[in-house]
C-alpha cells in the first residue's frame, strides 16, 4: 500500500523526454521561475545539445535515464508536477504511481493552453487530414492578415508559440492540430472554434477501444463553441445524432446530403454556402477528394471567422503542397512521383492513391 504524500509548496517540476515539446516546456517554465528537471531515457547527439542549451539556463538535465519509479526516489518528496511527453501513455506504471501518490501529471499541451487560453483557439483534431486543415486554415486567415501561427501536433509546441509570445504580440488566432495522444492527458481545452476532420479504428493499441478513441477526440468539439465535421466520413456520419450540434460539410452534391451539411461542392466545382456559391476550386492545387474535404472543413472555420468568399479563394491561389503529402517532386510527360510518405496508415494510404487518375505504382513500407 502507497502512502499519499502532498508536495511540499515551491518545488521541482519533473519533464519526461527531451524531445521539442519537452525542451519547449522546460524553456517556457523555467522563463518564469519555476524550478525544472528533465529526463529522458535515450542518449544521442541531439539530446546533448538539447542539454547543453538547457543547462546554460539553469535547468538540470539527466540523460539516459529511465521513466521508473527507482528513479525517482531521491526527488519524489520535491515534486509538485510531471509533464510527460505525448508518447507515454497514461496507463504508464510509473505515472499510475505518481498519480497515487497524488502528484499531478500533465501534458505539454497543457501548460500551452493554460498560458494562451486568452487567445481564440482553433482545435483540429481526426485519424486523419488534421495537418492540411491546420496548414491550409493558417494559411487562408495569414493571408487575410489575421496572424494565426500554427501550433501542437504539427510540429511547433504549444509552449513554443508561448515562450515567444512577446515577439507575436498582434497575434489573435492560434490553429492547434491537437492528436488524441496529447487529447488524452488534457481535456480543459476549449476552442473557439473546433474541427473533427475524420474518424476511423487507429492507435488502439494505446487507446484500447474505438469508445475511447472515439471520446478522447469528442471532448475537445464537445468543448469548442463552434462544430465543424466532415459528412463524408463514415463514422462520424453514423454518430451524427449523438454529436453535439454543429457546422457539416460534403464533397458530394447528392441532394440527400444537402439538406444535412452546410457546405458542399456542386456539379460546377463551386463551394457552396448553405445555397449560395462562394467561389469555384480551381485555384486550389491539392490533388483528391479527401483535399476538397479539407477545404471545405477550412472553408468553413474561416467564413465562422468572418473571412468573404473572395478573400478565401484569392489566398489559395498561393497555397502550394505540403512537405510528404500527396506533394510532386518531379513530373514530366511520362511519369509524375508524388511523395505521400505522411500517409501513415490504410485509410490515409488509399485516399492518396484514389486522387490519383491514370496508371499508379505503390512503393510503400513501414509496419
Amino acid at each position: 500500500m502507497i502512502t499519499k504524500i502532498k508536495p511540499p509548496k515551491s518545488k521541482f517540476t519533473l519533464i519526461i523526454g527531451l524531445g521539442r515539446s519537452g525542451f519547449w516546456a522546460a524553456k517556457y517554465l523555467s522563463s518564469k521561475g519555476v524550478k525544472v528537471i528533465v529526463y529522458d531515457s535515450k542518449l544521442d547527439n541531439g539530446l546533448v545539445e538539447n542539454q547543453k542549451k538547457l543547462e546554460k539556463i539553469g535547468v538540470k538535465v539527466f540523460l539516459n535515464k529511465p521513466f521508473e519509479y527507482k528513479e525517482l526516489s531521491n526527488i519524489i518528496d520535491q515534486l509538485e508536477l510531471v509533464i510527460i511527453s505525448p508518447g507515454i501513455p497514461l496507463d504508464h506504471p510509473t505515472i499510475l504511481t505518481l498519480k497515487e501518490l497524488g502528484i499531478k501529471v500533465k501534458g505539454e499541451i497543457n501548460i500551452g493552453w493554460e498560458n494562451l487560453k486568452d487567445l481564440n483557439w482553433v482545435g483540429i483534431t481526426g485519424t486523419n487530414g488534421k495537418t492540411t486543415v491546420t496548414y491550409l486554415l493558417s494559411h487562408i486567415l495569414n493571408k487575410n492578415l489575421i496572424l494565426a501561427p500554427k501550433i501542437g501536433n504539427i510540429g511547433t509546441p504549444s509552449c513554443q508559440f508561448a515562450h515567444q509570445r512577446k515577439y507575436n504580440e498582434n497575434t489573435k488566432w492560434l490553429i492547434a492540430e491537437l492528436s488524441s495522444y496529447q487529447l488524452e492527458v488534457c481535456n480543459q481545452i476549449q476552442p473557439k472554434i473546433g474541427i473533427w476532420t475524420t474518424f476511423t479504428p487507429d492507435h488502439l493499441e494505446r487507446h484500447k477501444t474505438l469508445e475511447n478513441y472515439f471520446n478522447i477526440k469528442n471532448n475537445l468539439i464537445k468543448s469548442s463553441e463552434i462544430r465543424i465535421y466532415n459528412y463524408d466520413d463514415y463514422n462520424l456520419r453514423l454518430y451524427k445524432n449523438i454529436l453535439c450540434e454543429g457546422i457539416w460539410i460534403t464533397s458530394d452534391n447528392e441532394i440527400s446530403n444537402k439538406k444535412d451539411c452546410d457546405y458542399w461542392l456542386d456539379e460546377s466545382e463551386f463551394v457552396v454556402e448553405r445555397g449560395n456559391r462562394l467561389f469555384k476550386v480551381n485555384e486550389f492545387q491539392l490533388k483528391g477528394r479527401h483535399n476538397i474535404q479539407n477545404l471545405l472543413l477550412a472553408v468553413a472555420a474561416a467564413r465562422a471567422i468572418g473571412i468573404t468568399g473572395e478573400n478565401i479563394k484569392n489566398s489559395l491561389a498561393s497555397f502550394k503542397y505540403i512537405p510528404h503529402r500527396m506533394e510532386t517532386i518531379h513530373k514530366d510527360k511520362s511519369i509524375e512521383i508524388i511523395n505521400d510518405s505522411k500517409a501513415t496508415n490504410f485509410d490515409s494510404s488509399i485516399a492518396g492513391i484514389n486522387s490519383i487518375t491514370g496508371s499508379v505504382i505503390v512503393i510503400s513500407g513501414g509496419r
